[in-house]
Parts: structure tokens; C-alpha cells; sequence
């Protein structure tokens, strides 16, 4: 396998092959068993002797949050191994540059109506983005066929939209989703995911399979709903099950120093009006004993100065 960065490198590369020999698999790198998949599925598109191409660029105009896109993985030694075991015969990494050599607003694609629906509500400007960067890189690598993973279905429909209304010369190739032996769809940013936050993450495909499971075994099209909406209900109370155990230490502590700091304000509180309440005849009686003499002393100097008229 040949590792290029700049475009001059990849279209030297390139030339070897007639790009109906030529299939390309476009990654952000981080690459796992997933990527592998598509390897193997473009392998098989162009055979033995064709052209099996892989990208690997991390994108900033699909990234809507910096933080996000500061922490992604970035592998490209051992994206570089997996790509070569897998029969990658050529990997290009390039720079921004070398993937818009005059500025992305060349490539710049709106993704329409089904862009700002699901993910794209909470991912704003994501698949503009990467409509983008892919029809960029369509135009340099020139690939009669490109795999993509339907993992990412939305931005499937949308790459197949944009091919076909642009009339791009190359075929794109669905693969099916690889999934974790939990049943969790790979991906780079799995890693990223809390114990708790797998959990969560596998309700969706736990619910749907046995949706599936259900409407096999002759499910009505009411009962499969319901099936789906019955898991889903048994996994969110699992999973508050499991995040109360998680918490109650926590709480207990936090619970115990309340209650003793509101216990101790109580006291103190009391404690200050029985005082009151209690001393209160004693006090007054100490205080008009205690200042008798001095009002005295007070109302007789009063009296005695002279009138002025």
C-alpha cells in the first residue's frame, strides 16, 4: 500500500488505473472493523487487479462544535496498518489545502429539506458540510464507485441525492452496518462513550431488533409498535435502576449533612426563643432595677433648667 499526502502524489497514483478499476472509501480516520467492511466491499467491486482507494481527512466544516472536533481521534499509523491488511492500495491523507485548493466554496453544497431534519436539528450546518468535503473529494480521487456504510443512513440518502442531481459520474455503494457484539453500531467516537452512556446507547437497536423478532414470529402491525415501545420502556427503567444504585452513596452522604446542618439551625433556633421566651420577665425587670436610678438623675436635671421666654 502507498501512503500520499498531496494532491500532485495522489494523481500521479491515480494514473495507473482506469477509474471504472477504481473504488474509493472516504474516512475521518480512526479506523475499526467497520472501515474494514467497506475495504472489503470496494475490493469486491473492482477485483483482484482494480484500484482500492481509501481517504483519510478529518473535516472541519462538519463539525459544529470545536471542542468536538480538537478531541477526535487522530490515528493515521494504525489507520494505515488496518487499511493495508485489508488490501487498501492506495491511502491519501491530504491537507486542507490539497482537498480545496481554491477554497471549499468551490464544492459548497446545501443539503435541502432533509438536512435540517434528525440529526441535522441537533447538528446544525453538519451535513452542508459534508456534502461538501465529499464532492470535493469525489472530484479529486475520481472513483467509478464509492462505499459508504448505511450507520450513517441520513447521510447516505443525502450523497446519493447529491450524485444523482449532479449528475456525478460514480455509482455509490451502500454497506451494511457492522455492528459491537452488544449490538452497538461501531464507531470512532465509541470510545468516547461512559458505561452508562453505552446503555443508553444500545435501547435504539435493542428495541428495534425486537421489533423485528417480533413481527418474524407473525407480530400484527399494531403489536409490532407496541413490542418496540415496550422495550424501550423496560431499558430506561433498567437503566434508572441502575443510575439510582450508581448515585445512592452519594446521596446518602449528601442527605446525611443536610439533615445535620438543618437539625443544627433548628436547635440553635429554638433554642434562641425559649431563651427569649423564657427570660424575658427577668430581664425586663433586671434592666428597669438597673436604669431607675440613672432616668432619675435624668428627669431631675430636665426639670430643674431654667425656662427661656
Amino acid at each position: 500500500m502507498k501512503l500520499v499526502h498531496s494532491r500532485a502524489d495522489l494523481q500521479e497514483c491515480l494514473a495507473t488505473h482506469p477509474r471504472h478499476a477504481r473504488s474509493v472509501v472516504m474516512t475521518m480516520g480512526a479506523l475499526h472493523a467497520g472501515h474494514a467492511s467497506l475495504f472489503d466491499i470496494a475490493r469486491n467491486e473492482v477485483g483482484a487487479t482494480g484500484q482500492v482507494l481509501a481517504t483519510v481527512y478529518i473535516n472541519p466544516l462538519q463539525f459544529n462544535d470545536d471542542a468536538d472536533l480538537q478531541r477526535y481521534p487522530r490515528t493515521l499509523d494504525s489507520d494505515a496498518a488496518l487499511a493495508a491488511a485489508h488490501g487498501v492500495d492506495l491511502l491519501w491523507a491530504p491537507s486542507a489545502a490539497d482537498v480545496f485548493p481554491h477554497g471549499p466554496q468551490e464544492f459548497a453544497t446545501e443539503p435541502g429539506p432533509l438536512g435540517s431534519l434528525y440529526e441535522g436539528v441537533a447538528r446544525p450546518g453538519h451535513f452542508a458540510g459534508m456534502l461538501t468535503v465529499v464532492r470535493a473529494l469525489l472530484a479529486a480521487t475520481d472513483a467509478g464507485t464509492a462505499v459508504f456504510g448505511e450507520k450513517d443512513y441520513q447521510q447516505l440518502a443525502l450523497i446519493k441525492r447529491m450524485v444523482a442531481d449532479l449528475a456525478i459520474d460514480t455509482e455509490v455503494v451502500a454497506a451494511p452496518t457492522v455492528r459491537e457484539p452488544d449490538g452497538l453500531a461501531m464507531s470512532s467516537r465509541n470510545q468516547f462513550l461512559q458505561p452508562h452512556e453505552r446503555v443508553q446507547a444500545l435501547a435504539l437497536s435493542q428495541a428495534l431488533t425486537a421489533a423485528q423478532q417480533a413481527a418474524a414470529a407473525g407480530a400484527t402491525a399494531e403489536e409490532v409498535p407496541r413490542t418496540r415501545r415496550q422495550r424501550l420502556q423496560r431499558l430506561h427503567h433498567a437503566d434508572k435502576q441502575r443510575h439510582a444504585r450508581r448515585h445512592a452513596p452519594h446521596r446518602t452522604r449528601h442527605n446525611t449533612r443536610h439533615n445535620t446542618q438543618h437539625r443544627a439551625r433548628h436547635n440553635t433556633q429554638h433554642r434562641a426563643r425559649h431563651n427569649a421566651r423564657r427570660h424575658a420577665p427577668h430581664q425586663t425587670q433586671h434592666n428597669a432595677r438597673r436604669h431607675a436610678p440613672r432616668r432619675a438623675q435624668h428627669n431631675t436635671r430636665h426639670h430643674k433648667r431654667p425656662r427661656i421666654e
